[in-house]
C-alpha cells in the first residue's frame, strides 16, 4: 500500500464488508476500493491539512456523513464530522480531555545516514520554547520488539519530556516493522550490532548537528 505495510482492513460494520485498508507510512493512510468513497475521503484529509493522522470512526448508511478521529504528533486529536451534501467538516469533541495545546514540543521526521550507507529516519521532538536548532538535552527513546515501530503521532509520554525541556529522538532502526519484510529481516541476528548501529547513528547524528547539549 504506497510503499508501506497495511496493517488494518476497514469494514462497513453494518454489512461486515471490507471496503478498505489502512496502514502507516509516517502519517496515517486510508485508501477504500470505492473510487466516490476514495474521493470522500481525500477532501476530507484536504479540509482537516497537513501532518493530520486521520482514522475512519463511523459512517451513516449512505456513507453521506463520515466521522473521523484526526490526530498530530503536536495534537491529541479530535472526533470530526464530515457532511458530504454541504462538503463542511466541524469538530465535535476532543478524543482527550484537558490536555493544553499550548507548550507541546514540536514534532519532525529526521533523515540520517547510517555508518553502513542506508538513509534510515527518526522521529525527533523539540522541546516547547527551545528553537528546533539549538541544543537541549537529548533523550534517545527505543522501541521495544524489535518487531515492532514508533509512530509519527500524539504520544503523551514524548510530550511530557519535552515540556520538561528534553529533546527526544525515536529511531526507526533496521528489524523495525512498517517498512516491508526485507527492512524487518535486516534485523534478524542483528542484536547489539546493526540494529544497535542504527540508534546510535541516529544519537551521532543529533550531537553532530549540535542539538544534544555537551553538558
Amino acid at each position: 500500500l504506497d510503499g508501506m505495510d497495511a496493517d488494518q482492513t476497514i469494514l462497513n460494520r453494518r454489512t461486515g464488508e471490507i471496503i478498505g485498508v489502512a496502514g502507516w507510512k509516517h502519517e496515517r493512510v486510508s485508501r477504500f476500493f470505492d473510487p466516490a468513497l476514495n474521493a470522500r475521503w481525500q477532501r476530507i484529509e484536504e479540509l482537516l491539512g497537513a501532518q493530520k493522522n486521520v482514522s475512519l470512526w463511523s459512517v451513516s448508511d449512505d456513507f453521506s456523513r463520515i466521522v473521523v478521529i484526526a490526530t498530530s504528533p503536536t495534537d491529541a486529536g479530535f472526533y470530526h464530522l464530515y457532511d458530504t451534501e454541504t462538503d463542511t467538516i466541524r469538530q465535535i469533541f476532543p478524543r482527550i480531555d484537558r490536555v493544553s495545546r499550548r507548550n507541546l514540543g514540536q514534532a519532525e521526521v529526521v533523515s540520517y545516514t547510517s555508518r553502513y550507507g542506508e538513509t534510515l529516519s527518526a522521529y525527533g521532538t523539540h522541546p516547547h520554547g527551545v528553537a528546533a536548532d539549538q541544543p537541549a538535552p537529548l533523550l534517545v527513546m527505543v522501541h521495544g520488539g524489535p518487531h515492532t515501530r514508533d509512530f509519527f503521532d500524539y504520544n503523551p509520554r514524548i510530550q511530557f519530556l519535552t515540556s520538561r525541556g528534553y529533546r527526544v529522538i525515536q529511531p526507526y532502526f533496521r528489524g523495525s516493522t512498517g517498512k516491508g519484510r526485507s527492512f524487518m529481516e535486516e534485523g534478524y541476528g542483528e542484536w547489539c550490532q546493526k540494529l544497535q548501529d542504527d540508534v546510535d547513528d541516529a544519537t551521532l547524528f543529533m550531537q553532530n548537528k549540535g542539538l544534544a547539549s555537551p553538558e
